[in-house]
């Protein structure tokens, strides 16, 4: 929350044409450091019992390629200005990298917490970044610093955050110095290519579309666009994406059957939390727009309200990667996200020629593909309905329509509503006798 408040105080100080430039250089400082990710940090947590100085390998091995990574885009940044139509777009890349290599810091330590169960390390370092990232970037932006703002708040968010981490953590589980083993770096990239391959094609499939949209229509609607599908991903980025990193360490310690089970009433819950955040942020996008932000923002609220329905379909994907990941079938992640990044920018480059808003059209119905996709593919292999898993997410939509949705969930989706009251009376309990 503090995040989106930073951000609707930023879009009064900075322009949308030079959000746009800021976001073209946010997408390929990332992506140079997704294409440099060879799934390092999802090996250590998918292997629980992995020895203290073979994940300082791998963390050596994170870091080191990511390393090579940053330089090169910072060669390539200025050339790439042209054809992005994006022409101050180098000068923001510098501080850009060195964000990105601090946070890259803190991956395999965070990924050791994560695997852990040790969350609210975690989050508390998350939470200190996003708090400092916003005072910084307001006020730099508040003295006229324009694009700059932005970049000096990632900055000091990835020192925060990576000094955090570094203090939570133990170091006797993950620093201890030593030489690669062969055997170990083979069955790295042999675990983490297909992964690796797979998760560039989720991430490249959820940034690219902004080059596509920066190349079609400019900086000024690329800043409209990027804004708008920021706000409408809040459900997903900022809650779901947080429930993904507890499934897949939570995954790797239940048997098949168990997995499958999982698989189904995590789906059920996750729609019941997600699905009215979703659709009633589409809902008043118009309204709010209206009251939070200036005349030259007016234009996000279309793409809220278009862009909405990526975190109904998205979540869907993120705990079937979770469930293959844990059971150690990278491949078949690697397939489906592969078609995802296929379905999302071919829709939006196709749609694009009606228009921006029929390019974020395209967004919704990429995921939407790439969900039902992922729902079948499990089906036929793991013999998980998929009927059930759409009927347990089914009740938590219908119960959006109303518009009452606390009364309507608990009619229409007993079984999820009865689940997840349940898990916070246990919750509740749990920490009522550790405080005793």
């Amino acid at each position: 929350m503090v995040g989106v408040i930073g951000t609707l105080v930023l879009t009064h100080l900075i322009s949308p044409s030079v959000v746009g430039e800021v976001s073209v250089a946010t997408v390929l400082v990332l992506s140079t450091n997704q294409l440099s990710s060879a799934g390092f940090g999802q090996y250590v947590v998918a292997n629980p019992q992995l020895a203290p100085n073979r994940v300082f390998q791998v963390a050596m091995l994170h870091l080191g390629f990511g390393l090579v990574g940053i330089i090169a885009v910072m060669f390539l940044a200025g050339p790439l200005e042209p054809f992005l139509d994006a022409p101050t777009m180098a000068q923001y890349v510098p501080g850009l990298a060195a964000s990105v290599l601090l946070n890259r810091m803190s991956i395999i330590p965070e990924r050791v917490l994560v695997r852990d169960m040790k969350f609210a390390s975690a989050s508390v370092a998350r939470t200190g970044g996003e708090i400092t990232y916003v005072v910084t970037a307001v006020g730099f932006a508040w003295a006229g610093w324009g694009g700059t703002a932005i970049v000096l708040g990632n900055i000091t968010r990835s020192l925060v955050r990576t000094a955090v981490i570094w203090w939570a953590s133990d170091k006797r589980h993950w620093l201890v110095p030593s030489r690669f083993e062969r055997e170990l770096v083979r069955d790295v990239f042999a675990f983490g290519t297909p992964l690796w391959i797979g998760s560039s094609a989720s991430f490249f499939a959820g940034k690219w579309d902004n080059l596509i949209v920066s190349a079609m229509f400019g900086p000024r609607v690329l800043g409209l666009y990027n804004l708008g599908y920021n706000l409408a991903d809040i459900p997903t980025s900022h809650v779901g994406e947080h429930i993904g990193d507890v499934l897949l360490p939570s995954f790797t310690r239940m048997d098949d059957d168990a997995q499958r089970r999982a698989l189904i009433r995590s789906s059920a819950l996750l729609a019941l939390i997600v699905f009215p955040l979703a659709v009633g942020l589409g809902a008043v996008a118009d309204t709010l727009v209206a009251a939070l932000f200036n005349q030259i923002w007016q234009g996000v609220a279309g793409y809220i309200a278009i862009l909405s329905a990526l975190s109904v379909a998205r979540p869907i994907g993120w705990i079937v990667f979770s469930y293959l990941q844990a059971r150690h079938r990278t491949r078949a992640a690697m397939v489906l996200e592969l078609g995802k990044l296929a379905a999302i920018l071919g829709s939006v480059a196709l749609l694009g020629f009606f228009g921006p808003y029929w390019a974020a059209t395209g967004v919704g119905l990429g995921f939407g593909l790439h969900a039902l996709a992922s729902m079948w593919l499990i089906e036929q292999s793991d013999g998980v309905p998929m009927k059930k898993m759409l009927s347990g997410m089914a009740g938590p939509l219908v119960a959006c329509l109303p518009m009452t949705y606390v009364m309507s969930a608990l009619l229409i989706a007993r079984t999820a509503s009865a689940d997840f009251l349940g898990l916070l009376r246990k919750s509740f309990r749990a920490r009522s006798e550790s405080d005793a």
